[in-house]
């Protein structure tokens, strides 16, 4: 065993065929095409948006049944999309982490001509749909395309398509170190500078042409002008409470929704085009419901709100979000979730009773604590939401209420909404043919947590035939040995089959 240990160069940027250089180079490049995308596709649906609200504030008048028609054919063209591009629906986050794992495989030009168009029109009628989802696939997809360009390995191409991804949040919100931190978290699920150092330098080149093209602005326009005194951090406590019951539901709810849909075996020819005229059936009752809902969330800070208005509100997000969605068409939920949070906590700040300076701290609480419960990621959605609203002297009361959340949706057992969507995402796709001789290097950190940590590596029970070629362990790159054990802290790299790659990420981040 040893023997074939020093067989394998022991080196990743050897493995890789890079070095750290050209990760950065190419990093840059990604970031700067990722980012121009995103924020491309950012400025065609406020243009969009602006186009809509402009007709929804007309009069009755003949407007509105040229947009029944406008709805069902736009329908129609989204479905034709989708069928040429089957992997750009939904939010694009399910499709990155495949992408990654080995378990499909992007077509890049159709897949983002889907995505941008698609998403622009969905948008334009008005569905629940938020820009942050479609704008890390557009990023991801952008990354393999200059992986392909520069003729990288598989390894490489996945660092680039994180990068991307990373990059297009940032873009989105104006957020490079959540940008950074949830793909890396949530959907490259493993952390190595090799992926890091790409990963950073695309969120913060994509943020900066964010910044040339739209200007040096957070996402919201309200900031935190007095933080909460610790003796009303019992408020802060239910925040927390109240928005990750909203979490868990919306959670459950996207699942009802989907097997509701299921259940009626309507074609994706007719489920669109209905979906999208009920859209507008929406927006002639309750316009605020439509869209992302950016414009909502500084709609409740610009005005008094009365609590009956807040749960219909709530109520109605919930359900137009969760059927918007499940269409199946283009678009992702991070906005429509922090419109949830935002609602959950001027719900708590109402009955608080405190005074009106405060309310903004309860807006945004909710916010995290809401994100958090949704995608069970805290520090991810603190940050976040700190970057999204420039407000950064809070940071303990957004925790207190983020890590109650996370508890109530442990407690109650809810899949974290990502890992419900991959799941389905997997079950309903064929598999992706790769070629059995592609072998490729992941890189894992061994946590505290880790069932692995002090076991020797011949006691190992691998899930598959892999190699492990190298241990870093505080800077030293040892060489691995039978006898050697893994400790905590230690970064593993395994050669292994492409066709494994969700096998030994699962085995050595101890996921299920």
């Amino acid at each position: 065993m040893v023997k074939e240990y020093k067989q394998i160069p022991v080196r990743e940027s050897n493995l890789a065929g890079t070095n750290k250089f050209k990760l950065i180079f190419l990093g840059l490049v990604t970031g700067l095409f990722s980012g121009m995308l995103a924020v491309a596709y950012r400025f065609v649906l406020a243009e969009l948006d602006t186009i809509r609200d402009s007709i929804y504030n007309m009069p009755f008048s003949i407007n509105y049944l040229w947009m029944f028609l406008e709805a069902f054919v736009f329908g129609v063209i989204v479905v034709q999309l989708l069928k040429w591009a089957p992997l750009s629906g939904g939010s694009g986050i399910p499709q990155i982490r495949g992408e990654l794992l080995g378990r499909l495989s992007m077509n890049p030009g159709p897949t983002l001509i889907s995505k941008f168009l698609g998403g622009s029109l969905a948008n334009f009628i008005g569905l629940s749909l938020g820009r942050e989802g479609p704008s890390i696939q557009l990023g991801g997809v952008t990354g393999k395309i200059v992986g392909k360009l520069f003729k990288t390995d598989k390894l490489t191409s996945n660092y680039l398509i994180t990068a991307g991804a990373s990059a297009g949040l940032s873009a989105a919100f104006n957020a490079p170190i959540a940008g950074t931190l949830f793909t890396l978290e949530e959907v490259y699920g493993s952390f190595s500078h090799y992926l890091l150092l790409p990963s950073i330098i695309a969120s913060i080149t994509a943020n900066f042409v964010s910044f040339i093209f739209a200007g040096k602005i957070y996402s919201f326009s309200f900031r935190v002008n007095q933080t909460i005194d610790m003796n009303d951090i019992g408020w802060v406590v239910l925040v927390g409470l109240i928005a990750g019951l909203v979490g868990i539901l919306f959670n459950h709810f996207m699942e009802w929704t989907r097997r509701f849909f299921a259940w009626t075996r309507l074609k994706p020819i007719y489920l669109v085009p209905l979906i999208f005229m009920l859209t507008v059936v929406v927006g002639l009752f309750s316009p605020e419901l439509l869209g992302g809902g950016h414009h909502l969330v500084e709609h409740m800070v610009a005005a008094p709100i009365s609590v009956g208005m807040l749960v219909f509100w709530l109520i109605g997000k919930l359900v137009f979000t969760s059927i918007s969605y499940n269409s199946g068409v283009q678009g992702g939920i991070f906005l429509p979730v922090l419109v949830l949070g935002a609602i959950s906590g001027l719900l708590v700040y109402h009955i608080s009773g405190l005074e009106p300076v405060y309310m903004v701290n309860f807006i945004i609480l909710g916010m995290s604590a809401v994100m958090t419960a949704v995608v069970r990621a805290p520090i991810m959605s603190i940050v976040l939401v700190m970057e999204m609203t420039g407000s950064f002297t809070h940071l303990i009361m957004l925790s207190f209420a983020s890590i109650i959340a996370f508890i109530v949706g442990e407690i109650t057992r809810t899949e974290p909404i990502y890992e419900t969507l991959y799941n389905n995402l997997i079950q309903r796709l064929t598999p992706q043919k790769v070629e059995e001789s592609e072998l490729i290097v992941s890189t894992f950190t061994i946590g505290p947590e880790s069932p692995l940590k002090n076991t020797l590596i011949s006691d190992l029970n691998l899930p598959t035939n892999l190699l492990i070629v190298e241990i870093n362990r505080e800077g030293l790159n040892l060489l691995p040995k039978a006898d050697e054990s893994i400790k905590t802290l230690d970064t593993v790299m395994v050669l292994h089959n492409v066709l494994d790659t969700e096998l030994v990420h699962n085995y050595f981040t101890h996921e299920d």
